[in-house]
């Protein structure tokens, strides 16, 4: 039982980090991709998230950013939407790794603490 149990949480702990990949992977190949017009055209060319949501999200989502009393939160939303879809996409991928990671190894050291004979507890615990 304690073999399923831990091949369980293997397998919930690689679903959870996928979209961490995702996310890192999209933002390497947009950047990929503005390397490539570089070098074909010359110039720069620079992709926001602001320009991605506009395109994907309907209209209505951002009325609640431009309709905000909070002007300083305002300027933060629009000023990090606003930055490089590559970077925005890659540093979202990291922190929602490391947020999943901290998550996950908190709720294994409870589950450890609670149950220290299990299998998934650390060597030398008894």
């Amino acid at each position: 039982m304690d073999d399923k149990r831990e091949a369980i949480i293997e397998w919930f702990e690689g679903i959870l980090l996928l979209p961490c990949a995702g996310l890192v992977i999209s933002g390497v190949a947009v950047l990929a991709y503005q390397m490539y017009l570089w070098l074909r055209n010359g110039y720069w060319t620079s992709f926001s998230a602001l320009l991605l949501l506009r395109r994907v999200l309907p209209a209505q989502f951002f009325l609640w950013v431009k309709n905000s009393d909070w002007h300083g939160v305002k300027k933060i939303i629009l000023f990090v939407l606003d930055s490089s879809l590559a970077g925005f996409l890659i540093v979202s991928g990291v922190v929602l790794f490391f947020a999943l990671f901290l998550t996950i190894g908190n709720l294994l050291e409870r589950q450890r603490k609670q149950s220290p004979n299990r299998a998934y507890a650390k060597p030398g615990d008894t």
